[in-house]
């Protein structure tokens, strides 16, 4: 339910849109009247965007959304403020400038965007605020299967949200992925375990490439809703194969300490 007392359907505009912008709506289910399109005002011809599909929340218990969270193709992960009670005021949580501005906006070392296709998932932090996990990376457009010799690294971040937004890595504590081996017959990865003392640093991220560090990039993407569970965050990546007579590809599955990123 929303703060206007309407119950909705809450969406993003998705990808090809005319206008190229990502855009969420929050739909009346009784009527099917639009409540309100909030345009993040990002993406044009030139940069194509779209809105993928959101999260809601409920940050006091009292089950109205307060807070919806999706990321879009590039790189942005939007919040979107909804507490008031006059739909009119329902807005994009944060600004620059008198313009529209994004909790983080995901980039590489190399300061290049990383689409954000998947839903993200919301957890609670310890010492107040939220904790938004999402993986980068997309696999809907002809040609995404094709990795070529030098594909972007995409990454996952745990990204913490104090109601300010976050500026870049340097805020970040980065985790790695250290080591690849057969236990048990089963591959296995070992991970990092670096502290996150949120006292100076806003969350974690970890590069999906191959070790040994600093690791080589093979294609590895995010494109599935990750599971917070018992204090852990679950997600899947993909590395696509090429073959055109494939079933698609291989996969890892993560299972970390979602307030740090450490292993466990």
């Amino acid at each position: 339910r929303m703060a206007n007392g309407k119950y909705a359907a809450v969406f993003g505009n998705g990808y090809n849109s005319t206008n190229h912008v990502a855009v969420l709506y929050i739909v009346d289910i009784a009527t099917g009247a639009v409540i309100k399109a909030i345009s993040t005002e990002a993406g044009d011809s030139s940069s194509p965007n779209g809105l993928s599909t959101p999260i809601t929340i409920d940050m006091n218990g009292d089950r109205i959304v307060d807070a919806i969270y999706a990321g879009d193709l590039l790189g942005n992960m939007w919040k979107f403020d909804v507490t008031d009670d006059d739909p009119g005021n329902w807005d994009v949580a944060f600004a620059s400038g008198g313009n529209p501005a994004p909790l983080y906006e995901a980039k590489d070392s190399s300061n290049v965007s990383q689409p954000i296709t998947a839903k993200p998932q919301v957890g609670s932090h310890p010492e107040g605020g939220v904790m938004v996990y999402f993986g980068t990376g997309k696999y809907f457009e002809t040609g995404d299967n094709i990795v070529g010799n030098s594909p972007l690294v995409q990454t996952f971040y745990g990204i913490r949200d104090d109601s300010s937004a976050v500026g870049d890595r340097s805020d970040l504590v980065e985790q790695t992925i250290d080591a690849e081996g057969v236990k048990d017959g089963f591959d296995v990865r070992q991970t990092s375990e670096n502290a996150v003392d949120y006292s100076s640093k806003d969350g974690w991220y970890m590069d999906l490439v191959t070790p040994p560090q600093p690791g080589t990039a093979k294609g590895e993407r995010v494109v599935s809703l990750p599971l917070l569970r018992n204090g852990r965050i679950i997600f899947t990546t993909l590395l696509p194969d090429e073959a055109s007579c494939s079933f698609g590809g291989t996969s890892w599955l993560m299972e970390l300490d979602a307030l740090t990123g450490q292993r466990l």
